[in-house]
């Protein structure tokens, strides 16, 4: 990988990047420049362009329905960015061409199209005020593909504000429409919630829901999404952090069932290795992550994470691993733990 940027001015800069990987029968190079330009106190600008150049083995290529031989393709994106005292507003636009690759990188999706746009009004309290801060906006994203055809869409109306004891509380009512195997789902309508305040300096208390319309995308039918997500976190001594939180979600569909609930039936979380000082081993968790497989056709699960960090400077010391414990309502389940993994 190579990269060059030069400033220009005392507040823009534009560069050039190469990313290369090469192997039997494969290569993925892509290169391009990117530029940076502050327009005033409140503006700024940002873009990047690449092209890139594929060739994947024939098994591959066949395997995972890729074009034979060496192909191309092209990415470009430019944000712009609006910061003041008052009014924020940003606006952005990508595009992935068909034949893009970043095998270097992480790019989950190309051919496609998305524009996005944002604008806040910022009201700020006075002395004396209970509030601090009062932020509200507007967020609109628009996507296709590269022949017109609508993928997804949404407009989101939020409102939040910042006060006492660190807290900060967000309301969002959402309006989306998506494409998904073939069909296009309109009028998906959510609310969504997330507040957290801090009682005390070793205490934050915080919750998330999540109510309104979806897709059941293991059998390509609208479906009705209920999430609540409280979570705590404590701080016990100098080197001691707790942190525990419980997630209840169901998935509701008309004339069926949905196959799966979701994250909390799958996917658990990863937990990594650590540095530590000079002179001590490093400690690193065995089996990091583990792949859960759903549950049969269950429809509520319960999730519970407990961690334990011991902290000794930088150092971070896992004392407990997270625990998963999935329950379903399924006949003859009786709602008992039907997985249990450390």
């Amino acid at each position: 990988m190579l990269r060059f940027r030069r400033d220009i001015g005392k507040n823009s800069a534009l560069g050039v990047l190469f990313a290369g990987r090469e192997g039997d029968d494969y290569h993925n190079r892509s290169g391009g420049l990117d530029g940076f330009f502050r327009l005033g106190e409140t503006d700024t600008i940002e873009f990047q362009y690449l092209r890139s150049n594929t060739r994947y083995p024939d098994a591959v290529a066949g395997a995972f329905d890729q074009s034979a031989g060496s192909f191309e393709g092209d990415a470009f994106r430019i944000n712009y960015d609006h910061e003041a005292r008052d009014w924020l507003w940003f606006a952005s636009y990508r595009s992935l061409g068909l034949g893009f690759r970043a095998d270097s990188g992480f790019v989950s999706q190309v051919d496609l199209e998305r524009a996005t746009g944002t604008v806040i009004r910022r009201f700020r309290g006075a002395e004396g005020d209970w509030w601090n801060q009062v932020d509200i906006g507007l967020f609109a994203e628009r996507s296709e593909d590269h022949g017109g055809r609508l993928t997804e869409e949404g407009i989101d109306f939020f409102a939040n504000v910042r006060g006492p004891l660190q807290s900060f509380t967000e309301i969002s009512l959402e309006s989306n429409k998506e494409f998904f195997g073939g069909v296009l789902y309109e009028g998906m309508n959510r609310v969504q919630f997330y507040g957290e305040f801090q009682p005390s300096g070793a205490v934050e208390l915080s919750l998330f829901s999540d109510q309104g319309d979806t897709v059941d995308f293991s059998n390509n039918q609208p479906a009705d999404l209920t999430l609540v997500n409280p979570a705590v976190e404590a701080k016990i001594g100098r080197h001691v952090n707790i942190k525990l939180d419980h997630t209840l979600q169901t998935l509701d569909v008309e004339g069926g069932r949905p196959s799966r609930i979701g994250p909390s039936s799958s996917n658990w979380a990863t937990l990594g290795s650590f540095d530590v000082p000079a002179g001590h081993p490093i400690p690193r968790v065995v089996d990091p992550g583990r792949q859960l497989d759903p549950v049969g056709t269950a429809r509520l699960g319960c999730l519970y994470r407990a961690l334990f960090e011991e902290r000794f400077g930088d150092a971070i010391r896992v004392l407990a691993r997270p625990r998963v414990q999935i329950r379903s309502n399924e006949p003859g389940m009786g709602g008992e733990p039907v997985l249990n993994s450390f």
